[in-house]
């Protein structure tokens, strides 16, 4: 079992790739650090769940009084990795979330660049 010093480390290295992904898009800002936070815990609730489910042998069902149903260690892991793909794309960290954000800041830029050109549109230059 690791020491609390060796998940500290790791939360924290996660928590600086993240913030090192963010600060290479030019969307890093301190007001994530909570959603970073909670971003690097559930990673690490998923890499300890995904060892688990390894070292148990990949157990997919379970057996009931009612039959077979779904481990419940697959369920959370499938939980888990929805809950950390909506954070991902909240952050700007996926594909998806980063053609996005460009398209935002191209029709950001062009609404700016617009505005520019209606001003200048409306002025007498004689």
């Amino acid at each position: 079992m690791p020491t609390e010093k060796t998940i500290r480390r790791k939360r924290n290295k996660i928590v600086r790739e993240v913030r090192k992904n963010l600060e290479a898009k030019g969307l890093y800002s301190v007001e994530y650090e909570p959603a970073i936070a909670r971003y690097a815990d559930m990673q690490m609730e998923y890499d300890h769940l995904t060892e688990l489910y390894i070292s148990e042998d990949y157990p997919f069902e379970t057996e009931t009084q009612t039959g077979t149903k779904k481990a419940p260690i697959v369920t959370t892991l499938e939980s888990l990795r929805q809950m950390m793909l909506a954070y991902e794309n909240a952050l700007g960290l996926t594909p998806r979330a980063d053609k996005r954000l460009t398209e935002e800041r191209q029709t950001k830029a062009a609404g700016g660049f617009n505005a520019i050109l209606n001003k200048l549109d409306g002025m007498d230059f004689d």
